[in-house]
């Protein structure tokens, strides 16, 4: 998301890729007719380029982008087909499998924390991760609307 004269801009970066991924990923922009005016798309050679959105604040119009999984450092990484559930509901059967292991093996679970095993560390970054983003994201989805925080 950047400001471009007052205006939030969301940007979306294509790095070279072949002509199939990148058609697959164009199909999933959507936007609603209202918005074309405030659309920019440039292609460069070697199927790379830029997508740009001005959204003005106020303005609430219907569109969609691609599904994606959002890096640490502000990268998102974006699938060019729908997955079968978003980003809540990975988290929702992820947290839910981890609840089921450590209910129904304590034993398997105990064993796990006291070896410090590899499944305990990443059960404590899903765990952790899962605090960060569920808030917003049930938000998101109660609401049926994308939140983007700078």
């Amino acid at each position: 998301m950047f400001i471009k004269e007052g205006v939030p801009t969301l940007q979306t970066t294509i790095h070279p890729t072949s002509e199939e991924i990148l058609s697959k990923m164009l199909e999933q922009y959507k936007v609603a007719p209202a918005l074309i005016p405030f659309v920019d798309h440039t292609r460069l050679m070697h199927n790379r380029g830029t997508i740009s959105l001005e959204i003005a604040i106020t303005r609430e119009s219907a569109g969609s982008l691609p599904e994606c999984t959002n890096g640490e450092d502000g990268q998102n990484f974006f699938h060019v087909e729908n997955l079968p559930l978003n980003e809540f509901g990975y988290y929702y059967v992820a947290l839910f499998i981890a609840g089921n292991y450590a209910r129904y093996y304590p034993d398997l679970w105990i064993e796990d924390i006291k070896a410090n095993s590899d499944l305990c560390f990443f059960l404590e970054i899903l765990t952790e991760e899962a605090t960060n983003r569920l808030a917003v994201l049930t938000l998101m989805e109660l609401n049926r609307k994308l939140y983007i925080f700078k």
